[in-house]
């Protein structure tokens, strides 16, 4: 899988797995989430600030941006929905609920905050949406 996020100017392969050694080679597909098109909750975490920090931006993504998957199956989109009025919130490392499977097929991008530590979690949430023709 690959995901791409043109706002955040991110496009990587997605490695399975999110231990340190999984997330050194890329965003990681956090096990036990579903997969595009499954109708549950796919989670990805990425770096902000160490190996290829691909979600470096994460605080900078708006409601209404574009997040693309790109699978064997074909190109899943998805686009950032509001959290308390802005495009991500803030979670404690805890806070696993954040990976509850839910009962609707939605996108959570999961990154450390602040950059340089593991204090909390940003967390993006993104919904499907009929991909377009242009796809990216």
């Amino acid at each position: 899988m690959e995901i791409v996020i043109p706002s955040m100017h991110v496009r990587a392969a997605v490695v399975e797995g999110v231990a340190n050694a999984d997330i050194a080679m890329g965003p990681g597909h956090v096990p036990g989430t579903a997969l595009p098109g499954q109708g549950r909750n796919i989670a990805i975490a990425a770096h902000r600030a160490t190996h290829g920090a691909e979600f470096r931006y994460i605080e900078s993504i708006h409601i209404g941006d574009l997040i693309y998957l790109h699978t064997k199956n074909g190109v899943y989109t998805y686009k950032v929905i509001p959290q308390h009025g802005r495009a991500w919130r803030l979670v404690q490392p805890a806070d696993t609920y954040v990976l509850d499977p839910g009962n609707r097929e939605i996108l959570t991008l999961i990154s450390c905050h602040p950059a340089w530590a593991s204090t909390n979690r940003v967390i993006v949430l993104a919904v499907p949406v009929p991909t377009p023709a242009n796809a990216a």
